[in-house]
C-alpha cells in the first residue's frame, strides 16, 4: 500500500476536525519557521502539507458538546443567614410550595451543613410556572436568607455536585399537596 506524504488544506481538515480556515490559519504560522520540503503553497496557491506536520495541526481544545439552550430547570443555594434545623427547612420550603397555590412547581434539594460555621443551607433545582412568585414565597419563608439562582445548563453535573457529601435528593411538587 502507498502511503500519502502530502496532504492539502481540505484533507488535514477532514483528518483533524479542525475548519479548513483552522488549517490554513496554522499553515500560515508555521510556514515562518518549517522548511518548504514539510509545507508549502503549490501552483494553485494552495497549502501542501506534509504527513509528519499532521499532529501539528491537532485541535487544541476539544469541541464542547452542544447542549440545549436550557433545561428548563434553576439552581439554586439558599444561605439563611441564622442556624436553622432540617425539620424547620423541610417545613419552610415545602410553605413555599404550598403557597403557589395552582401554579406547577417542583423542588429537589439537598441540606448541607457549612464548613465553617455549621449552619445547614440548601442546594436545590427547580422548574417553576411562575419563578418569581416562588422565589418571592421562598424569601418570606427565610425571613434573613443570601441565595444565590441561575440557569441550570448541565443538570446531571448539579445533581453531582449537590449530592458530593451523599446525602439524597428530597423532592417537592405542588401535587403532593392537591
Amino acid at each position: 500500500m502507498i502511503r500519502k506524504e502530502e496532504y492539502t488544506t481540505q484533507e488535514v481538515a477532514e483528518k483533524t476536525d479542525l475548519s479548513v480556515r483552522q488549517v490554513r490559519k496554522i499553515a500560515a504560522q508555521l510556514s515562518e519557521t518549517k522548511p518548504e520540503t514539510v509545507l508549502y503553497k503549490d501552483g494553485m496557491n494552495g497549502w501542501r502539507i506534509h504527513d509528519m506536520l499532521i499532529p501539528v495541526f491537532k485541535r487544541q481544545r476539544k469541541r464542547k458538546r452542544k447542549l440545549p439552550r436550557s433545561s428548563g430547570y434553576y439552581s439554586l443555594t439558599i444561605d439563611p443567614n441564622t442556624p436553622i434545623s432540617e425539620s424547620d427547612i423541610h417545613e419552610l420550603i415545602g410553605y413555599a410550595v404550598r403557597g403557589m397555590g395552582y401554579k406547577d412547581v417542583e423542588i429537589h434539594y439537598t441540606i448541607e451543613q457549612g464548613l465553617v460555621n455549621k449552619h445547614n443551607h440548601i442546594h436545590a433545582y427547580y422548574k417553576a410556572e411562575d419563578r418569581n412568585q416562588f422565589v418571592q414565597l421562598l424569601k418570606t419563608a427565610f425571613s434573613e436568607m443570601n441565595y444565590y439562582q441561575q440557569e441550570v445548563h448541565d443538570l446531571e453535573r448539579w445533581i453531582e455536585y449537590i449530592t458530593k457529601t451523599g446525602v439524597s435528593i428530597t423532592t417537592i411538587k405542588t401535587k403532593d399537596y392537591e
